[in-house]
């Protein structure tokens, strides 16, 4: 096993994704290293100028976040993308050449076919790199209940 040089932790800026960056700055340490902060906007549907002005305001926010983990000692790199956020994320990883990707979801139970998999899915599912993917915390909606993760554990819901 080669070692992570580079961890890729994408932030849309909800308390999910600062959960999954937490782990990211945690493991960044931990294997000493650069942890990559990766947001991705959607094309705009807006003029160019105003394209520009939400990249600033993305890069502050972005700037911010990084310099709120400069304690932590870990070395952060910033970029903002732009396109389908599952496939930029993919792409990014395996452009910059990362060693992992970590990422918050709200997802905390299995999704169904009829609401999609998420962003974090497809990116489990699309990646080469090995993604580690932080779940909700157990008492946040959307997490499963007893009797559901009983029956899955029971390999009721797996088979």
């Amino acid at each position: 096993m080669e070692r992570i040089e580079k961890i890729l932790a994408p932030i849309d800026f909800s308390d999910h994704a600062k959960r999954g960056l937490d782990y990211a700055v945690f493991l960044s340490r931990q294997l000493q290293a650069t942890l990559l902060l990766v947001h991705v906007m959607q094309e705009p549907a807006v003029s160019d100028e105003e394209a520009r002005c939400e990249i600033e305001k993305i890069g502050e926010r972005l700037d911010s976040v990084a310099f709120s983990k400069m304690e932590s000692g870990v070395p952060i790199e910033t970029h903002i993308l732009r396109g389908i956020p599952a496939v930029e994320i993919v792409k990014a990883a395996q452009n910059l050449e990362c060693g992992l990707i970590v990422m918050g979801t709200r997802h905390g139970k299995r999704p169904s076919v009829e609401d999609g998999e998420g962003i974090a899915g497809t990116v489990v599912r699309l990646s080469y790199v090995p993604a580690l993917v932080i779940k909700p915390p157990k008492d946040e909606e959307g997490t499963y209940e007893v009797e559901e993760r009983e029956e899955i554990l029971a390999g009721g819901l797996l088979r």
